[in-house]
């Protein structure tokens, strides 16, 4: 039973890291693309869009060495801190660029 629980758990955040990261690519792209270029009428993003481009930026930064890394065996301790560390870094991302965007004259 408490490997089911942690499926699940660990089910949850992968759910809810991917629409962060939707969230925090979608929200950036209004306030700092959409507003620099508006000019040339780009538009904002749909969530799809904002994960299928975070997807392309996922895939172009992947790195084909780290794949040994992936053969090791690690702990659901290993595992439940990285995925933690990915929600972080989307909230600490979101949040800088919000006080960034404080700083765009209107």
């Amino acid at each position: 039973m408490e490997t089911f629980g942690r499926l699940i758990l660990a089910t949850l955040v992968v759910v809810l890291n991917i629409f962060l990261g939707a969230y925090t690519f979608l929200t950036l792209w209004g306030w700092f693309v959409v507003t620099t270029f508006s000019e040339y009428n780009i538009e904002p993003l749909s969530w799809v869009e904002a994960y299928g481009l975070l997807l392309v930026v996922m895939l172009l930064k992947f790195d084909s060495t780290n794949i040994t890394d992936m053969e090791t065996k690690r702990t659901f301790s290993d595992n439940a801190a990285r995925a933690l560390t990915v929600t972080l870094v989307y909230l600490f991302t979101l949040g800088l660029g919000w006080i960034t965007f404080q700083f765009i004259p209107v």
